[in-house]
């Protein structure tokens, strides 16, 4: 019996306004000392003050039907017009439910009882005055729970309106982008305690926001992030909303916006063992023929991460001339310098036909590679001997800028680059005394 009275007294620790609080607490004492009607009357008026209570918060927040709603309760109270109040209380239930989705259809009609309840005790007319109405015990915990479960304990934004608060947060130039902090921050903003619907709801505004719209990739960045936080928060939820809407949503997107897609995918990792086969089939086809220089880059930079597209994005990459490939190679490394680009970095580099072109393809494509080291010291012969073959490479400006961050990466040492420079009789006489001015002492 103390055990369960000392349950009961948790859901007084539960309620986060300061006045439903005190009213719970009084229908708490009611109910140990066995008033049950009166504690289900306290238990309704903890509930309409908590309404109030969540519209004044949002209504400090800027919403303005929240403040429209509490105008019109103070009108009546000013006014002291009973019928308007007790038509606002009326309309209490129907307002959190339709209005602001603060509960769902199913908490909606448990409250309801609860308010069914509170007439029966609180108004003798409402019922036979033969018989007087009394309430069980098992009734008034009922109630006493359920007010706190469904309404007390959770903050004001649990609908819509906490949904287009947080969409609308993602906005912000000053929203996180490290996943941990936006974990954090939506920790903050009570993620956790919001309800299934809400991150059910949220979750799919913020996958088809960055499938669908037409986001910057700022946008899509924090949007992503935000998913990302979310799906750590709420896992059980979020997953089983992308397994069954992901490919849905994806099927109705237009061929000419599978970019975005692509995307998606390489902002919100993980997410292709929600893929049905249909829709990876459609973006293979997508990164075997995908036109454009950017829609190539996204398709191929996705596709390698993912092991049922991984096949395509190599074949594609290895079907691109070596002429084309130097740019494209550029929009890939942008995006993640990765040890699959190193072999077609070095055979474009290889056939460079120009100075310019010999220094684009080193400052933007082989030193982000090297410095990744993600080439070889094998990989390094090659290019020493593809130096010493084009001269183009051999007297362009940034040969040394590469050879350098082959040393500062520390795939060869200065030792074993100095040697394979004096193999050679240019590179010895041309590249050897630039990059070592003291003949064999430090670099320059």
């Amino acid at each position: 019996m103390q055990s369960h009275l000392a349950d009961i007294d948790e859901l007084v620790l539960r309620c986060r306004d300061d006045e439903a609080r005190q009213y719970i607490a009084e229908a708490v004492a009611s109910y140990k000392m066995g008033a049950f009607r009166a504690c289900i009357v306290m238990t309704w008026i903890a509930v309409l003050y908590d309404f109030l209570y969540k519209l004044r918060e949002l209504e400090l927040a800027g919403d303005r039907q929240a403040k429209a709603k509490l105008e019109e309760f103070e009108t009546a109270s000013r006014d002291k017009d009973h019928n308007k109040s007790l038509e606002f209380e009326r309309s209490v239930l129907k307002c959190a439910h339709e209005d602001f989705e603060f509960i769902n259809n199913i908490e909606f009609q448990e409250l309801q009882r609860l308010q069914d309840d509170r007439n029966r005790c609180a108004h003798p007319s409402m019922i036979s005055t033969d018989e007087i109405y009394s309430p069980s015990s098992e009734l008034a915990r009922y109630h006493l729970r359920n007010a706190v479960n469904y309404m007390l304990q959770y903050p004001p934004t649990q609908g819509k309106t906490f949904v287009d608060s947080l969409l609308k947060d993602t906005e912000s130039a000053f929203f996180p982008t490290d996943v941990d902090e936006a974990v954090r921050y939506l920790e903050a903003k009570q993620i956790n305690r919001a309800k299934a619907s809400v991150v059910r709801n949220l979750t799919l505004s913020m996958m088809k926001g960055i499938i669908k719209e037409e986001f910057d990739d700022v946008q899509v960045k924090r949007t992503a992030t935000a998913l990302q936080a979310l799906r750590r928060i709420r896992r059980d939820v979020t997953e089983n909303v992308l397994e069954q809407n992901l490919s849905k949503t994806i099927i109705t997107v237009q061929d000419t916006a599978l970019k975005r897609v692509c995307r998606y995918l390489r902002n919100v990792p993980d997410c292709h063992e929600f893929l049905s086969e249909d829709v990876l089939i459609r973006l293979r086809n997508y990164i075997l023929n995908a036109e454009t220089m950017g829609e190539i880059a996204e398709a191929i930079d996705v596709g390698i991460r993912i092991p049922n597209l991984r096949d395509e994005a190599l074949q594609r990459l290895g079907s691109m001339d070596d002429d084309v490939s130097a740019v494209l190679l550029v929009l890939l490394v942008e995006k993640e310098a990765r040890i699959e680009y190193v072999e077609k970095a070095i055979s474009a580099y290889q056939v460079v036909d120009s100075f310019d072109r010999a220094n684009f393809m080193a400052m933007q494509v082989l030193i982000p590679l090297i410095s990744a080291k993600l080439i070889s010291p094998d990989d390094v012969e090659r290019l020493i001997a593809i130096a010493a073959s084009n001269y183009q490479i051999l007297y362009s400006h940034n040969l040394k800028s590469v050879l350098n961050a082959v040393c500062d990466a520390e795939i060869i040492s200065d030792e074993e680059m100095k040697h394979l420079l004096g193999q050679d009789e240019i590179l010895c006489k041309k590249v050897l005394p630039h990059m070592f001015p003291d003949n064999g002492g430090e670099r320059d």
